[in-house]
């Protein structure tokens, strides 16, 4: 694909701070948007996907994240247009507020925040204010977010938490002292920490956990907001802000093509990817790029299942939340067997984010229930984090070859911080975003066990290393009876 200016629809709903309503307007935008059967593609921005299945049950599509500092500004372009070329309205959503990030220079803006991504992508920008304190200071706050977003790219404002009373005595004033619109209000009222009243996160930040109650409360919230917001917001002006965002130069990232058609002559193989309430947060992007390099997705139940799908070539294991269900994953030993069995037989097997936990030794039970043996095919315990749950950022270094390449290829990634494994691997030199480094990773030359969350596109050489060892699996497993692999870290 050669170099194509491209429209596409967008716009960013994002707050001063992460509570400022702007996960509440989405709902209702969403709702709204759907019930008048509009196409529309929910975005986050940056790496913190919690919220992701609350707005693939509003839209029923894939939620997608971009971040501006794991992806280059290429790679950005290239993944908005290939999931929204089929002319969706992108509503994207910073769920940590506007400048979340990696604020690496005191004058720039904090790399991966939602202000980045809308200086790179272009982003038409909707501010969504707390209308529960509002005072004076918001037209200088306001300000000075449109002196650092640069002339033009904040559009408008929105008040969450306000009745039509508070929004027509404040919005006068804050679009004479800022030069914004004033694009309505939704008349909600604003949560009590202690007390919360708005469904916004899954029970368990898991959406796979959810009971048909809960579902059917959220429904009812979406209904509620959107009437809401069909009422007292400007939807039409909104649309128009979207469409108006400049056409961007499409371009794909660096060599891909290249890498796409030497893949294409590789024999596909079969990846087995586990898909149910323990294990289910998946980049939408890796699997795309993995079915794209020739991989069938072959999805199966490390709680229900016995055994492994039939003639798989490699497994791919990424986030969830085993720590909730780590008795039941404990119990099924048939297929705990069964998978050593096939790393020792040389499947490659890559595990990622909480994934790795399954491959521990134990799982602390966030139940308080104890700890539960696992495969126990690396060393330590996998245990929960009583702290902040958002991503940190981090960059990594291969101290060594292995199964996503060799010695000195460099990714960047994000860390989750919900559960920690208590001891460490030595394949990569990791510096996060706060100046740490240290060593980590599991990996040989058939298998890796990467804490950090893998964002293919971020170095699209390890699923290309990836996809090669799956690949010669099969042709080998074609060819030859079981063998024992001499794996080791």
């Amino acid at each position: 694909m050669d170099n194509q200016y491209i429209p596409l629809p967008r716009l960013l709903l994002t707050g001063m701070d992460k509570d400022d309503g702007h996960n509440l307007v989405l709902q209702a935008l969403s709702g709204v948007f759907v019930k008048a059967r509009r196409r529309v593609t929910t975005w986050i921005a940056g790496s913190d996907n919690r919220q992701a299945g609350l707005y693939e049950h509003i839209t029923g599509r894939t939620t997608r994240s971009l971040d501006s500092w794991i992806l280059d500004d290429r790679t950005l372009g290239y993944l908005l247009h290939r999931n929204s070329a089929d002319g969706s309205l992108s509503l994207f959503h910073a769920p940590n507020g506007h400048y979340a990030g990696w604020l690496a220079e005191p004058t720039e803006l904090p790399l991966g925040s939602a202000a980045e991504l809308a200086e790179k992508l272009d982003l038409p920008t909707i501010v969504v204010i707390d209308g529960s304190r509002l005072s004076n200071s918001i037209i200088p706050r306001l300000n000075g977010m449109q002196q650092m977003a640069g002339a033009g790219r904040i559009k408008g404002f929105i008040i969450c938490y306000s009745n039509q009373e508070r929004y027509e005595k404040w919005a006068p004033i804050i679009a004479a002292g800022t030069h914004l619109t004033g694009l309505g209000f939704l008349n909600v009222p604003r949560d009590n920490p202690k007390r919360p009243i708005h469904l916004i996160m899954p029970p368990g930040e898991n959406w796979a956990l959810t009971t048909r109650n809960w579902v059917q409360m959220f429904n009812d919230q979406v209904t509620h907001l959107a009437a809401l917001a069909a009422q007292d917001i400007k939807i039409d002006t909104l649309i128009a802000i979207a469409e108006s965002a400049k056409s961007l130069v499409i371009t794909p990232p660096a060599g891909f093509m290249q890498t796409m058609a030497t893949l294409s002559r590789l024999t596909p193989f079969r990846l087995g990817i586990p898909m149910d309430a323990a294990f289910h947060i998946y980049d939408p992007d890796n699997l795309d790029l993995l079915t794209d390099m020739g991989a069938e997705i072959v999805q199966f139940s490390p709680l229900r299942d016995r055994q492994l799908p039939p003639d798989l070539d490699g497994l791919y294991f990424g986030g969830g939340h085993p720590e909730l269900l780590a008795r039941d994953l404990h119990a099924n030993v048939s297929l705990r067997d069964m998978i050593v069995h096939m790393i020792n037989d040389g499947m490659p097997v890559l595990a990622e984010s909480e994934g790795i936990y399954y491959f521990a030794q134990r799982i602390e039970s966030a139940g308080g229930a104890g700890m539960f043996p696992m495969l126990g095919l690396i060393p330590g315990d996998g245990i929960a984090r009583y702290q902040d749950k958002s991503p940190r950022y981090c960059r990594l270094t291969a101290e060594q070859g292995g199964l996503l390449g060799p010695r000195g290829m460099e990714i960047k990634a994000s860390l989750p911080q919900r559960l920690k494994l208590t001891q460490a691997g030595r394949s990569f030199r990791i510096k996060d975003q706060r100046g740490t480094v240290y060593r980590d990773i599991f990996m040989s030359k058939t298998v890796c066990f990467s804490q950090p969350a893998l964002r293919f596109y971020s170095n699209v050489d390890m699923a290309e290393h990836f996809v090669r060892a799956c690949s010669a699996y099969a042709d080998e497993r074609q060819t030859r009876g079981p063998s024992i692999n001499a794996w080791s870290f």
